[in-house]
């Protein structure tokens, strides 16, 4: 059973987003997809993390998208000489060989997308450090 943080609840709840739907739905998708994961709020978004190490953060700014930001925390790490995963279905935009950004802007998407994104969440997790 996914565990939702009340901080968490109440931030999307005041949000005036016309995808508030999706993100709400984003968010269930992240926290189902691995059980040590837990959200709070940081940079005034939903953010998730194991231990302590952020992982995943929705961004909800602009109105006309959301995003799940893949990252290993907000501090500056090694650079890395590869991507930190594969993405076989090309549903990330890289930053970074350690970032990138899945974006949701339609209503329509989701669903079809769901277990891929729980695939990436998970493969993101094994390959982080720390786990």
């Amino acid at each position: 059973m996914t565990l939702l943080n009340t901080d968490v609840t109440k931030l999307i709840e005041s949000l005036n987003h016309p995808l508030i739907n999706e993100l709400a739905e984003l968010r269930e998708i992240i926290l189902s997809s691995n059980i040590k994961l837990t959200e709070n709020i940081k940079w005034n978004s939903p953010n998730f993390s194991i231990d302590g190490n952020d992982l995943f953060t929705i961004k909800i700014y602009p109105l006309t998208k959301v995003q799940i930001i893949f990252h290993r925390g907000a501090k500056k790490q090694q650079p890395i000489e590869n991507k930190l995963i594969n993405d076989p279905h090309n549903l990330l935009t890289w930053r970074e060989n350690d970032r990138a950004i899945y974006t949701l802007n339609s209503k329509n998407s989701i669903g079809a997308h769901k277990l891929k994104i729980q695939q990436l969440i998970n493969d993101w997790i094994k390959s982080c450090e720390f786990i």
